[in-house]
This record gives C-alpha cells, sequence and structure tokens, in this order.
C-alpha cells in the first residue's frame, strides 16, 4: 500500500454561508446521497438543537466535500446539513429547545426576518478535498469517517462506487432481507452487499495464496469491470442469494463446533468468505439441489474447514485475529484451495 504522502491527497478551507450550501446542493453541485454517508436520521429534536446553536451564533463541525470533476460530494456533514435544509424548507418546526424556548413550535417562516437571516447567513467551515487516485478517495473517507457507527473500508467502496453491479447486490441483499434468511440492521444490508459481491468475484477468479488479493481490491474490482455486469440478471438474484444462505448456515454449523461452550457463536465473517469462495465454483448445484443433497456437499466440506483450523495456531488466528491481514489472507487463500480439492472429490 502506498504511503499517505505519496498518495496526493489535498484540500481547500473556505467558509460558506447555510445558504450557499443549500443554493449548490438545489442547482446540483452539492450531491449529499453519498451511500457510505450512512448513520442514524436526526430526529426532530437533534435538528432542533442544531438551529438553536446558530441562533445562539456558536461554531458548528466542519463540513467536508469530495471534488469531483463536476460536483462535490458532501462527505461528512449530511445529517447536518439535512437538518438546515428541512428547517428553511419548512418540513418541521422546532421543539424542546432549553435556552431560546420562545422559539419551541415555530417553523422557519414564523421566525422573524432578522432571525431568519442569522440562520441562512450563518458560516459553515467546509473543507473540499481531491486526490488523484481510488485509494486516496477511499483514504480520505475512512479518515473523515467521524459520525454515527464506523464504517467498514468496503462499507466506504461500495459507497464511493454507485451502478449497476452495486445496485445488483443491493437487490439480492433485499431479497435476504425480506425472505428473513438475514435480518434488518443499520448496516447488514453494506456487509450483504459486500458478500454479493465477492461471490461475483470468486465465481471466475482463484484466491490465490501468493497474491493474497486484499478485499477492497476484490470489491473494486468487481465494482468497476464491465465484465460482471453480464450477470446482473433475475436468475442470479436467486442463486446468489441462495448461494449466501448455504454460507451462512455452514459457517454457524463451524461456529458451533469450534466454540460448543458458547450459547449463541456469532457469525464468523472469514469463515463465510472462504466458503463463498468454494461454494461459488458450483453454485448451480446449490440452486438446484434441495437441503439435504446439498447438505450431503457441504458436510464434508465443512468438516474438512474444521480440520484444517484445528491444526495448528496459525491457521486458528487467521480466521479470530487480525483477518485482514497480509499473512491471514494468505493462509485463507491456502485453505481455499484444500478445500476445492475436497469439492472435487465429492461432485
Amino acid at each position: 500500500m502506498a504511503h499517505l504522502c505519496d498518495l496526493n491527497i489535498g484540500f481547500e478551507a473556505s467558509d460558506e454561508a447555510v445558504s450557499s450550501l443549500i443554493h449548490r446542493y438545489d442547482e446540483g453541485d452539492l450531491v449529499i446521497d453519498v451511500d457510505c454517508q450512512r448513520g442514524d436520521v436526526w430526529d426532530t429534536k437533534r435538528a432542533s438543537k442544531l438551529i438553536e446553536s446558530v441562533c445562539l451564533g456558536l461554531p458548528l463541525p466542519i463540513f467536508y466535500t469530495y471534488e469531483c470533476e463536476n460536483y462535490s460530494e458532501l462527505i461528512d456533514g449530511k445529517q447536518r446539513f439535512l437538518s438546515f435544509l428541512k428547517f428553511v424548507n419548512n418540513e418541521y418546526k422546532l421543539k424542546n429547545l432549553k435556552t431560546l424556548k420562545q422559539l419551541n413550535g415555530k417553523y422557519f417562516r414564523d421566525l422573524k426576518p432578522s432571525e431568519q437571516r442569522q440562520i441562512k447567513n450563518h458560516k459553515l467551515h467546509v473543507y473540499s478535498t481531491h486526490a488523484d487516485s481510488d485509494e486516496a478517495k477511499y483514504e480520505i473517507f475512512e479518515r473523515l469517517n467521524t459520525g454515527g457507527t464506523t464504517l467498514k473500508s468496503q462499507e466506504i467502496i461500495l459507497g464511493l462506487n454507485e451502478g449497476a453491479v452495486s445496485a445488483f447486490a443491493k437487490s439480492v441483499s433485499q431479497k435476504m432481507i425480506e425472505s428473513k434468511v438475514e435480518r434488518a440492521s443499520s448496516n447488514k444490508h453494506k456487509q450483504l452487499d459486500s458478500k454479493v459481491l465477492q461471490l461475483m468475484f470468486f465465481a471466475d477468479n482463484e484466491l490465490d495464496s501468493t497474491v493474497a488479493t486484499s478485499h477492497k481490491k476484490i470489491l473494486h474490482e468487481v465494482l468497476n469491470s464491465p465484465t460482471y455486469e453480464e450477470k446482473l440478471t433475475s436468475e442470479y438474484v436467486d442463486e446468489a442469494a441462495r448461494m449466501l444462505s448455504l454460507t451462512k448456515e455452514s459457517s454457524y454449523r463451524m461456529s458451533k463446533r469450534l466454540w460448543p461452550e458458547r450459547p449463541n457463536p456469532k457469525e464468523n465473517h472469514s469463515f463465510r468468505e472462504v466458503l463463498t469462495h468454494v461454494f461459488s465454483k458450483v453454485s448451480v448445484l446449490g440452486t438446484a439441489l434441495d437441503s439435504d443433497a446439498w447438505r450431503h456437499i457441504a458436510k464434508p466440506i465443512e468438516n474438512r474447514f474444521v480440520q484444517l483450523i484445528q491444526e495448528n495456531e496459525e491457521n486458528y488466528f487467521a480466521f479470530t485475529n487480525s483477518t485482514g491481514s497480509r499473512p491471514a489472507r494468505r493462509i485463507k487463500a491456502s485453505i481455499s484451495e484444500e478445500l476445492l480439492k475436497t469439492m472435487d472429490e465429492i461432485v
């Protein structure tokens, strides 16, 4: 990986009025629907507190944008911006204000002209960032992820590469959640999306233990290579959802065997990554066979997998500690190669 000083990341600082940012948004110059800018939507109480802070003349945290060729992406400060936008558009009234209690129950239109001007003219500190490569762009998003639940690198990559392939991954994820194979949560979609992209990559590629391709590179390859768009069919939605369901089942069975003392073993994402690679080679069978028939294929794979993990501490730690490190990726790739040999013996 390149050093930070080699990534050619830069920024420019400026002060922009609230009204200026809103105007840029209305003109399409400011994009706020960057998918990795997730996080809980602010309720009216929290948004009102922000407006009160402005009315009190208090400074706000810095807003960050990423400069694209024809527009800017708001990468930090989305909820604050939406609080301004919705209030100025009279979409909510102020509530639960502790200091400026006289403003409670008022929409923007109800404020005095001087109060309206104070809000619209309030200066926001904006840092406009830019970079020359995708690696640098991802680095910026990771480091500026300051609020809410911390985003993982794969979630950031998904958010920055919206298109047909990422939309397809979302449709598979949604199908799994609707069928109750996976539960809905604030970040479950992103985790599932990345697993769908892994499946697409592994169907055409190997986990090379000598290269130890990182998860970031796998996702970037699938999202940006036109060859994967050929897979975007309704039939593949069902196939991908089925295969990922099978990897989840096997992953849980393995966890129960390895850690029987745990009453509710958690899903091991590294188990599932390797199983996704192995099962992707026979995805047609996974879709065609019923549960009992598939179990005859999956069981020996799971047995061999557990055996390899228990073989030595190095293998064990590759799936439990520093699972994204290069040595761990090499071990997982090597184990995957062994499991494919077992698969060949079965089918």
